[in-house]
């Protein structure tokens, strides 16, 4: 099983810690290297891709400990002193961003559901983010349910956008955590799910969202 061994938002300090494994016979492998803002305005201005994350640098773990050992002869970036996996500050940030993505795209229904494990680790360690985050998020997915009641056309343009956010999502979800679990192949559900409401919606009631 390979470990994460250095996690950074620069595609270059991902490539220079790799040339030093390189150098050493390390294997390795680097993950979100050519997705970075791969969507445009991902990063919005934060520096850190907030829908696939930073790049992170594997190797085996045999090699771990000698990969570990050549990083801490690595120059620390004066804006980011610790990386996710090993940095409670860097991890909370990191949480927030994702969080903050998350609530934008509350308006549209379904993010919200992808948004409540964020949410449940801001309430979870007392976090005055996480009461904010809720509030705003149940106002969005309130002024959502409210104006799709009120307005058919309302409720199949939100229809639409969860046809197509619902996918999208998914695959990010499902490639984070491909690494991590043997049950990211469950993110398969929804999606069918969403298609066949969409033809259940043809079929029944006759209503054509594209």
């Amino acid at each position: 099983m390979e470990k994460c061994v250095f996690s950074t938002n620069s595609e270059t300090r991902a490539l220079q810690f790799a040339e030093i494994l390189q150098r050493h016979t390390i294997p390795y492998f680097i993950k979100n290297l050519d997705v970075q803002n791969l969507f445009g305005g991902s990063k919005l201005y934060t520096g850190d891709d907030l829908i696939v994350g930073p790049i992170r640098v594997y190797v085996r773990d045999e090699d771990e400990r000698i990969a570990l050992n050549l990083k801490k002869t690595f120059p620390i970036e004066n804006n980011n002193t610790g990386t996710i996996e090993n940095s409670d500050i860097a991890y909370r940030k990191y949480i927030l961003q994702r969080s903050l993505f998350m609530t934008f795209l509350t308006l549209f229904i379904t993010p919200i559901f992808f948004n409540l494990k964020y949410l449940h680790i801001f309430w979870k360690n007392k976090l005055p983010a996480g009461i904010i985050l809720t509030a705003i998020n149940s106002l969005y997915l309130l002024f959502t349910i409210v104006m799709s009641i009120h307005s058919f056309e309302y409720f199949t343009s939100i229809w639409k956008a969860n046809f197509i956010l619902l996918p999208l999502l998914c695959i990010i979800k499902g490639y984070a955590l491909k690494k991590k679990t043997k049950y990211y192949q469950l993110l398969i559900i929804p999606v069918i799910l969403v298609f066949a409401s969409y033809k259940i919606a043809f079929e029944l009631f006759g209503i054509i969202l594209f």
